[in-house]
């Protein structure tokens, strides 16, 4: 508690009206210096939840772990931190817990959140209730558990060894059902073992594979790096993960992710190596359409950027940037209406990318005053972009100012270079650009 000071005098200036704050964006009342220190202080991501869903206080852990900012964490649902798939089950379980007081001991709940970049990531949550007069609300600790499965995943890795050496048929039960490429070698570097999954991907017996053999099946721009890694970690008994191409039995060769660690013996003596390979071909050309994509646009004349569904950019190509004088940093991570103006944001450009985050490709027109040039008669398009899912993630924005779209138009048609460098990305109907992921 704390006591005003003394006064000094009796002669007291007219204050300036205070502004009249958003309850949404501020914490309640009673959340005061004393409570928000104790939340701080708290290793996890606390957020205060009413019993409709809305945030109320947040702390800077969840600001850092969900990738937005307090004030916009503030008054968001709290589902909208789940993924899509999940927010009914979490929804219903939240209404269950405000139903049922008994309920104050802490519940640990195995779930996911979803970040600011959409990216998921698995947390564990613990509620309680919190009762503030007659009102009541629940106060939920996320801790990210990426770290604590990824040791629990190494344990169970680390059992399931332990048991190859007490029972090697068990093992090989394993090895053949598990949805990964195993493999094992000898303490002279020869491979002795591959499992049923390795032996199906490449179409080989296991006679084909053994010793050397395996390396036939590795693409020849890649073996000499391939060997060279695994000879330099085998004399140097260490663990190593190396990238490489290896043929599949329909000829194809796919980008597999190689790691391997040395295995040994009950008396601890180097007996050779275990390791797994996964098949990353996809994430390998999702990286690659994403610099390929990022190299198109740079080079374009034309206004490009793109925006995810929170309307916070996430690329902007030097022609946009240009435009408006500004740095990429002053870009890339902010949110649209701090780039182009609240008003202007809310009244035009809001509706029309929310149709867009429909499926939508969406063109219109817009006068706009830029703070250098003036006002600008503008031509906008916006294309949606497809994530893995085949939801909408995010959207792609064209623009140019009439005079410049007026110069591309031929024969009545404008036809801008954008339009003609995704075509390929695009579906037939022209509704959204596939095969692109944004993952940052």
């Amino acid at each position: 508690m704390s006591t005003s000071p003394p006064r000094r005098s009796k002669k007291f200036l007219p204050k300036a009206p205070a502004a009249e704050p958003d309850p949404k964006m501020h914490p309640p009342k009673w959340a005061d210096t004393s409570f928000r220190s104790l939340l701080e202080a708290a290793p996890d991501a606390m957020l205060v939840v009413d019993r409709a869903g809305e945030i109320v206080v947040a702390n800077l852990q969840a600001q850092n772990l969900y990738g937005y900012s307090r004030e916009h964490l503030i008054g968001k649902v709290v589902e909208s931190l789940t993924p899509a798939g999940l927010r009914d089950r979490h929804r219903q379980h939240r209404e269950n817990f405000f139903a049922n007081p008994e309920m104050q001991a802490k519940q640990v709940l195995e779930i996911f959140a979803l970040r600011s970049d959409a990216s998921e990531i698995p947390v564990d949550v613990s509620l309680s209730l919190l009762t503030i007069g007659s009102e009541t609300f629940a106060i939920s600790a996320t801790r990210d558990a990426t770290e604590r499965r990824r040791i629990e995943e190494l344990k169970r890795a680390e059992a399931v060894l332990r048991e190859t050496r007490e029972s090697e048929q068990r093992f090989r039960l394993i090895a053949d059902t598990a949805p990964v490429l195993i493999w094992m070698s000898g303490a002279d570097q020869l491979c002795i073992y591959f499992n049923k999954p390795w032996l199906d991907f490449t179409g080989r017996s296991i006679d084909s594979e053994l010793g050397n053999g395996w390396a036939e099946g590795v693409h020849p721009e890649d073996l000499r790096r391939c060997m060279d890694t695994y000879t330099h970690a085998f004399d140097r008994r260490e663990e190593f993960r190396m990238e490489y191409r290896l043929r599949r039995h329909d000829g194809e060769y796919r980008w597999v992710l190689d790691i391997g660690v040395p295995r040994s013996d009950q008396d601890r003596s180097f007996v050779g190596y275990i390791g797994i390979g996964v098949d990353i071909t996809e994430r390998k050309q999702a990286e690659e359409r994403l610099r390929e994509y990022e190299r198109v646009i740079q080079g374009l004349e034309e206004r490009i950027m793109v925006v995810d569904r929170e309307y916070r950019y996430v690329i902007a190509n030097r022609a946009f940037l240009q435009y408006r004088s500004m740095e990429r940093e002053q870009v890339v991570g902010h949110f649209v209406p701090e780039v182009v103006g609240k008003e202007v944001f809310e009244t035009v450009i809001k509706g029309k990318m929310d149709e867009c985050f429909k499926g939508k490709v969406v063109q219109y027109e817009l006068k706009y005053r830029y703070t250098n040039l003036g006002e600008r008669d503008l031509f906008v398009s916006y294309f949606p972009i497809e994530g893995p899912t085949a939801s909408i993630e995010s959207l792609l924005s064209c623009g140019m100012s009439r005079s410049e779209s007026g110069r591309k138009t031929q024969s009545g048609k404008a036809k801008s270079g954008i339009a003609g460098s995704l075509r390929p990305q695009t579906k037939e109907s022209g509704s959204s650009i596939r095969n692109f992921t944004l993952a940052m």
